[in-house]
């Protein structure tokens, strides 16, 4: 098994962390972005291979940027065969009230992942550490966050449980990709774990009305974008918009302490997921 490692570089002007992965043989996939310089955020171990297939094109692991997930989301996808994910980023949890764990189009997800089981073992560029210095320094391990892992497995057993990508796709809301049912139920698990698993279900409601309030937004500006209305700067622009509105809902709803456990910024915090300047090239 190779060791996979979620890693976090910080942005400006407000944007959430870039993430991007590396395995201990030095190989990085990108995740639209920079491939170094960022410090290490989560370590699991698993295959390699089949976090390469999974990868497949071009380290995007197949979303759409800004309107099926993001670096978070392209990242967690990419370490799922170690059972980790980069929420340690700053504004992943407001990434994640947008797309969930690993993207909004869980049918197309668990296809990939069909497609990917039979991916093991390591590639070649992950069988051996690199040397140097700045490889020792990579080299660092985090202690396991367990609150993270028990979390991750919850949430990989609700999209594996009895459920086969074609229930998937038939959950899908008329206009988008999104399997509403599957990513508020990842909302409920997020809020018993990060909340205590009294928290009321009034409460857990709320956020899931205001998620599926912002998922319906993001699918009109991602129909937009697709019928050429709009580009990928303007995407970025009005995503964050309608997150940050998204944000405002839920401190209303939650209050100021259960904000901040839950969504990791202060009352107020403006943070903006979708980088204008990947969109405009991933769009140009």
């Amino acid at each position: 098994m190779a060791t996979l490692r979620g890693h976090a570089i910080p942005t400006l002007f407000g944007l959430a962390d870039h993430t991007y992965v590396t395995c201990a043989g030095g190989y990085a996939w990108r995740c639209w972005g920079r491939s170094a310089g960022g410090r290490i955020i989560s370590t699991g171990t698993g295959s390699s291979a089949q976090a390469n297939c999974i990868s497949w094109p071009s380290s995007t692991a197949g979303l759409i940027y800004g309107v099926t997930g993001v670096c978070h989301q392209t990242a967690n996808r990419i370490l799922w065969p170690a059972g980790i994910t980069v929420s340690r980023a700053k504004g992943y949890w407001a990434s994640f009230l947008a797309y969930g764990t690993y993207g909004t189009d869980v049918a197309a997800w668990l296809v990939r992942l069909g497609v990917c089981s039979t991916s093991t073992g390591e590639i070649p560029q992950c069988g051996t550490r690199a040397r140097g210095p700045a490889a020792e320094r990579e080299a660092a391990e985090l202690p396991p966050d367990r609150k993270d892992r028990a979390l991750v497995r919850d949430i990989k057993a609700l999209y594996l449980k009895n459920v086969s990508p074609q229930e998937h796709k038939r959950r899908m809301t008329v206009r988008g990709a999104t399997d509403l049912k599957t990513i508020g139920g990842e909302t409920r698990l997020v809020m018993q774990h990060r909340l205590g698993r009294t928290v009321k279900a009034a409460k857990v409601k709320d956020i899931q009305t205001i998620q599926t309030d912002l998922i319906s937004a993001k699918e009109e500006i991602g129909l937009r974008l697709h019928e050429g209305k709009i580009g990928g700067e303007e995407l970025a622009q009005k995503m964050n918009v309608a997150v940050n509105k998204a944000l405002k809902d839920c401190l209303k709803s939650l209050g100021r302490d259960d904000y901040t456990r839950l969504i990791e910024l202060e009352p107020g915090e403006v943070i903006n997921i979708v980088d204008a300047k990947i969109a405009a090239k991933a769009y140009k």
